[in-house]
């Protein structure tokens, strides 16, 4: 029974179960071509449970959509975890979407400052109160960025933080645009406003020339360098998601295969999927990701 619910094909094999309940609908079928599936890192065709089925230019795939796995910050090729699914023409987005919380003037140990996140037609409405022990605004970003980041943060499920210029924050949420408000209290006139509220807006990073499946690495045709941290989200735009197929599948011995999208679910892992963003969560109302 594990193997219905897991990875069971190298190098994917693990003990995260990705659907935890038999209550689950997949009437949908999608007829997958082995010629749109790419090789992994050990030159096989195989691809992890746990991906979704969707229309990317017209042709059913599994989604091109992954996590960087290491900064990018010199040239126009990316480091991904799975690069059997991406092809050579692939345009490829950074998917985040994105903000802006700027700091300003005195702030004094013993501060602090909330930052809340709220997306109403999913009931979630987070926020994260921190208390810096920095002397001025390079420390207090340093700082803050670095609490956000961490996995206790309530914000954490929601969202990254990196460090923009001195007094910047720079939130990046995991696929969903929320309403963001931020207040302070300071000793001094210290103050943190929310100056670009979260906006989607995908953007275009280049064209896929190739792929260097054994490097795990995209080659994009692009003519100026790249920024992306590691853990960024990046892929290709869509056309329809079908659902999720929850078994890891060998495309080497056939040429084209026909897989159940599941579309309705009460128990889905997401520590258990190789990729997850709120924007594919919100796509599948009746599936419930834990």
């Amino acid at each position: 029974m594990s193997g219905f619910w897991n990875n069971t094909h190298d190098p994917y094999r693990q003990d995260k179960a990705i659907v935890g309940s038999v209550h689950f609908n997949a009437t949908k079928g999608v007829t997958i071509e082995s010629t749109n599936v790419g090789l992994n890192s050990r030159g096989k065709k195989v691809v992890p449970a746990g991906l979704f089925l969707a229309k990317v230019g017209g042709t059913n795939r599994f989604l091109p959509r992954d996590y960087v796995q290491a900064d990018v910050t010199s040239s126009p090729n990316i480091e991904v975890s799975m690069p059997e699914i991406f092809l050579a023409g692939d345009e490829i987005y950074h998917l985040e979407p994105s903000g802006l919380i700027t700091l300003a003037n005195t702030w004094a140990a013993g501060d602090t400052v909330n930052i809340r996140f709220s997306e109403h037609s999913l009931g979630i409405n987070v926020s994260y109160t921190h208390t810096q022990a920095g002397a001025n605004l390079a420390a207090l970003d340093d700082e803050l960025v670095a609490a956000l980041n961490e996995a206790t943060n309530p914000l954490y499920p929601f969202a990254r933080f990196e460090v923009g210029s001195t007094g910047q924050i720079i939130p990046y949420t995991r696929g969903l645009v929320f309403t963001m408000s931020v207040t302070a209290t300071t000793a001094g006139d210290g103050t943190a406003t929310v100056t670009t509220a979260i906006s989607n807006a995908p953007v275009l990073l280049g064209t896929v020339s190739s792929v260097d499946f054994a490097n795990s690495t995209l080659v994009l045709g692009a003519n100026s360098a790249i920024n992306l941290k590691a853990g960024a989200r990046i892929g290709t735009l869509v056309e329809e998601v079908y659902g999720l197929y929850n078994h890891s599948k060998d495309f080497s011995d056939r040429g084209i295969d026909t897989l159940k999208a599941i579309d309705r679910c009460d128990r889905v892992y997401k520590s258990g999927m190789p990729y997850f963003d709120y924007e594919l969560a919100s796509r599948f109302p009746n599936m419930i990701f834990q």
